[in-house]
C-alpha cells in the first residue's frame, strides 16, 4: 500500500483526523502534480477521484463512507448521517461512527472539532468570506443541536494562509476587526488563523483547546497546494476527521 507524507492531529482511538499534503512527486504525468483531491482543478474527475480513493484507504478511511460539499465559501453547515456530496455546504457536523466529514482546502482553512464527552465532530471549510460570514459559529451551533457544549469541544486550524502572505483590498480588510489586519503592508494583510481562533472561543470553546497550525500554505510549495501562488495550477488538499466505529 502507497504511503504519503499527511498531519494527523490527536492521537486518540475514538477518532481519526488526518491532512493531506502535496505529496509533489505523486502522479507527475498528470495535468497537475502531486496527490491532488479536489474536484475544482483543471484535473481529469476520473484522476482526482482515483486519488482519493488511493489516499483515503492509505490512511484508514473508507471512500464509499465519505461526506463532502460542494463548497461555496458561505456558512451552511449541515448535520449529516450518511455519505456523498452535499450541494453548496462548507461544514458538516455528525455523531455517526465511521462517517467521514472532509473538507478541500488550498489556502483556505479547514477546521476540525470534536467532543470526546459526547461523541460528535465537525469540520467546516473558511477562506476569508466563511471566516466573515462566520461559518466557524455556525458549525458550533450544529454541534450544540446534537448536544455538545462548547466546554467539551476540541479544535484544530489546519494549514492555510499566514498573515504574511495574506494580502487583501481594503474592501475584504474591512469585514474583520482592526485586532486581525496588519497595515504595516502596503496593503492589508488579514489573519486568518486568528480571526478563526477567536470566533470558536467567542462561542465558548476554551482556548487551550484550540489548536492552530503553525504552517503557511502559501509559503511553502514542497507540502502544500496554494490557489493563491499557483492558480488554475493549484491541486487541493482535504482535511478529514471520523468517529471510529
Amino acid at each position: 500500500m502507497k504511503s504519503f507524507d499527511s498531519i494527523t492531529w490527536k492521537d486518540n482511538p475514538k477518532i481519526k483526523a488526518v491532512f493531506s499534503l502535496k505529496n509533489p512527486h505523486y502522479g507527475e504525468e498528470n495535468e497537475i502534480d502531486g496527490l491532488n483531491l479536489g474536484y475544482n482543478t483543471t484535473e481529469k474527475q476520473s484522476v482526482t477521484e482515483s486519488n482519493k480513493k488511493i489516499w483515503l484507504k492509505a490512511e484508514g478511511f473508507n471512500a464509499d463512507f465519505l461526506a463532502t460539499g460542494v463548497q461555496v465559501h458561505d456558512r451552511n453547515v449541515q448535520i449529516v448521517h450518511k455519505p456523498g456530496s452535499y450541494d453548496e455546504t462548507d461544514g458538516f457536523v455528525t455523531n455517526e461512527k465511521g462517517l467521514a466529514l472532509g473538507i478541500f482546502i488550498a489556502d483556505c482553512s479547514a477546521s476540525l472539532l470534536y467532543d470526546e464527552k459526547k461523541q460528535i465532530i465537525g469540520a467546516c471549510h473558511a477562506g476569508w468570506k466563511g471566516a466573515a460570514a462566520d461559518i466557524m459559529s455556525a458549525t458550533v451551533s450544529k454541534m450544540k443541536a446534537l448536544g455538545s457544549h462548547p466546554n467539551d469541544i476540541e479544535v484544530f486550524v489546519g494549514p492555510c494562509i499566514s498573515v504574511d502572505n495574506f494580502e487583501v483590498g481594503e474592501e475584504v480588510a474591512t469585514l474583520f476587526p482592526d485586532a486581525f489586519v496588519d497595515r504595516s503592508h502596503k496593503k492589508p494583510h488579514v489573519d486568518l488563523k486568528g480571526f478563526i481562533k477567536q470566533r470558536f472561543i467567542d462561542n465558548g470553546i476554551p482556548e487551550d483547546k484550540i489548536e492552530i497550525s503553525g504552517e503557511c500554505t502559501f509559503g511553502d510549495a514542497s507540502r502544500f497546494y496554494s490557489y493563491r501562488r499557483d492558480g488554475t495550477k493549484s491541486g487541493r488538499m482535504m482535511g478529514v476527521i471520523m468517529l471510529r466505529r
